[in-house]
């Protein structure tokens, strides 16, 4: 994975510098196919894990479920999207969005497969770690929603809302992995450390995104 991660980086790197002599691509067909994708596949991970994982108002977050091959098997799925998930940074070096293409975008995206290997070599890919891709399969629909409108030219009245939900989602999996580090006997301490210091990492960068992007609006209506 840290091969397949690197050679994203690299790709990524000498694709953007030859795409300086080409006019950009007009994708739009491929980007509604794409986004069309992600929210099924998305939505079919959420609903299966959803009769998984066994939770209710007294338990949210699923805590000392037991670990079975189903949950195993929709974790392993959500974990290949995750290079799936490389074409979005595909389509923005082909359209020359470069101001998409930030550090924030380009660490998500590689990080991300690495916590999920991780997870998944030790066997903590499982039970109620479910609940992580339950939250980030959601945020995965709102948001590929959001650009399979925006690929329509259809105008997404709770656009600004995106961003909140992908940072309220990193709030929800720290307080859950804090929960599971206290209470639940079957995922390690491991990775419930791990994941709370991810997710606050990524709380970081994209509060920094968001007050970035006031800014510009900001200076923008000046």
């Amino acid at each position: 994975d840290c091969m397949l991660v690197s050679t994203y980086l690299f790709s990524t790197y000498v694709l953007s510098k030859v795409m300086t002599i080409f006019d950009p691509f007009v994708l739009n067909k491929c980007k509604i196919i794409y986004n069309t994708f992600q929210i099924l596949v998305n939505s079919y991970i959420l609903y299966n894990l959803y009769l998984e994982l066994h939770f209710d108002l007294t338990n949210p977050f699923g805590l000392n479920t037991l670990f079975n091959y189903n949950i195993s098997k929709y974790i392993y799925i959500h974990y290949l999207t995750k290079y799936f998930d490389f074409f979005d940074t595909l389509f923005i070096v082909l359209c020359k969005k470069s101001r998409q293409l930030s550090f924030l975008h380009l660490y998500h995206h590689s990080s991300i497969v690495l916590m999920w290997k991780y997870a998944i070599v030790t066997g903590d890919a499982n039970g109620t770690v479910a609940f992580s891709v339950i939250a980030n399969s959601f945020i995965h629909v709102i948001m590929y929603f959001h650009y399979l409108l925006t690929t329509l030219n259809i105008r997404n009245p709770f656009k600004f809302l995106v961003t909140k939900c992908q940072m309220s989602q990193f709030l929800i999996l720290i307080i859950h992995s804090y929960m599971a580090l206290k209470y639940d006997i079957y995922v390690s301490n491991e990775i419930c450390v791990l994941q709370i210091f991810y997710q606050s990492m990524m709380f970081v960068f994209f509060f920094n995104f968001l007050i970035k992007n006031r800014n510009k609006t900001f200076l923008k209506s000046i």
